[in-house]
């Protein structure tokens, strides 16, 4: 049960933080412009994030470790009608750590806990001229 709450808890404060701003991907990382352009409008505009996901969207829902088998979600999909809008991320405190990949057109983000031990993954590729939210899976144990 301590564990259930945990992650609920690691989940809840990734995606309700209601700062001002969107921290946005840092510099450092070269990513190109019109992704962090999107990534600022995916996180400020519902109706736009709703436009820039690819429903049925591929992924693997939240606690996972504790609740299903990893054979129970091999064909999981979020669901338009069920997708939680995802908030400002505006400062993730010290116990979390923001990466970003580049692979074979996509641009992958991954949130995870300073330990190690819990993380979500985020794919995101350019269909056409835009940016879209392709994969999600949710805060896990790694």
């Amino acid at each position: 049960m301590r564990r259930f709450i945990l992650l609920f808890c690691c989940g809840a404060i990734l995606f309700s933080c209601k700062g001002d701003g969107v921290s946005e991907p840092q510099e450092e990382q070269n990513l190109p412009d019109s992704f962090v352009e999107f990534y600022i409008q995916f996180h400020i505009d519902s109706l736009y994030q709703m436009d820039h996901i690819v429903f049925p969207l591929e992924g693997i829902p939240a606690l996972t470790d504790t609740i299903i088998r990893p054979e129970d979600f091999a064909n999981f999909q979020w669901q338009k009608d069920d997708w939680v809008l995802h908030k400002n991320i505006s400062e993730l405190n010290n116990s979390f750590q923001r990466e970003y990949k580049e692979y074979e057109g996509m641009i992958i983000e991954t949130i995870s806990h300073s330990s190690q031990t819990f993380s979500m993954t985020r794919r995101f590729a350019k269909l056409g001229d835009e940016w879209h939210l392709i994969y999600y899976a949710a805060m896990n144990r790694n």
